[in-house]
């Protein structure tokens, strides 16, 4: 059997597709194959595969999001929604002839390692039951498909739901809903049920760092980056950074909030201008981390 010369392709997102167009630009053959019927990955707004619910919005800036050779439209606003983040990834497709180049509705099953002729080799087996090998695999199947839980002692009689089955707030619509875990996914949806559940509790069991999304008028990254720019020494970014933050939202534990244990820029802050807001106003009950389930209730690490 001679030694295969492609590339296998496992996803047509946001990543897949950048992948595919340089592949394409540098004449390095390659298959790409994508679960669903068409591109977007992730932003592909209810399909099997994505997470997206219906007020989902960039958090990053479309001016840091957008890829250097394929602008988004200057008319679109600074945090383009889920709709329009598809609208663009297909977009990118059509421009660079991407299209014909992926092979949908075929997911892969497995990849495993083989050696031709004395040298590593990879076989992909596909959904259609066909099996291939390549000279090497690109994964860019995105990780935000399969859900994990955290476990807790006792049982819960009432409804427990991911986020990433989460798609629209009026499925919050009467209920007392409890958000648990503020991850920028948990922020959105506690902001979502106000209005729409009775009440609104969320269960935080470590600090945060909270950032509007606009300082001074424009999205809070662009400030970063002119920070970065500057070639400011780490330290010092942090410093100017945190006072432009307090100056703007203020600290979290003035709102009830537990205070962070790590320091801005060690790990991904919570981008939301809403959250805070509705702490303040009493529409979100901050909560401690979950001790146990009882029934229809929750007792909190705080008792």
């Amino acid at each position: 059997m001679p030694q295969p010369s492609k590339f296998c392709l496992i996803g047509a997102g946001p990543s897949g597709l950048t992948v595919a167009k340089n592949f394409q630009q540098s004449q390095i053959p390659f298959d790409c194959f994508e679960r669903e019927d068409d591109v977007g990955g992730n932003w592909y707004f209810g399909r099997e595969s994505s997470s997206v619910y219906e007020s989902t919005h960039l958090i990053s800036s479309k001016r840091l999001t957008e890829f250097t050779d394929y602008p988004m439209p200057t008319g679109w606003p600074p945090y383009p929604s889920h709709r329009q983040a598809l609208e663009y990834l297909r977009g990118y497709a059509s421009k660079f002839g991407l299209y014909h180049r992926i092979q949908f509705n075929t997911s892969v099953e497995s990849v495993a390692p083989e050696t031709c002729e004395g040298r590593p080799v990879w076989a992909v087996r596909l959904s259609n039951g066909e099996e291939r090998r390549y000279r090497g695999v690109v994964i860019a199947n995105g990780h935000h498909h399969t859900p994990m839980l955290p476990e807790y002692p006792g049982e819960f009689s009432g409804e427990i739901r991911h986020s990433r089955d989460y798609k629209s707030p009026e499925s919050l619509r009467g209920r007392r809903v409890l958000v648990v875990g503020a991850g920028n996914s948990g922020c959105d949806i506690a902001v979502d049920a106000v209005g729409q559940a009775t009440a609104v509790f969320h269960s935080m069991r470590r600090g945060y760092h909270f950032l509007p999304k606009f300082l001074l008028g424009k999205p809070i990254d662009r400030c970063g980056e002119r920070l970065h720019r500057w070639r400011l020494p780490l330290w010092l970014r942090r410093r100017i950074a945190m006072a432009m933050i307090r100056l703007s939202v203020g600290s979290p534990e003035r709102y009830g909030l537990p205070r962070p244990e790590h320091r801005l820029f060690e790990t991904h802050p919570i981008v939301n201008s809403q959250l805070l807001y509705f702490v303040g106003h009493g529409e979100i009950r901050p909560k401690p981390d979950i001790a146990r389930l009882c029934g229809d209730r929750v007792r909190f690490a705080d008792g």
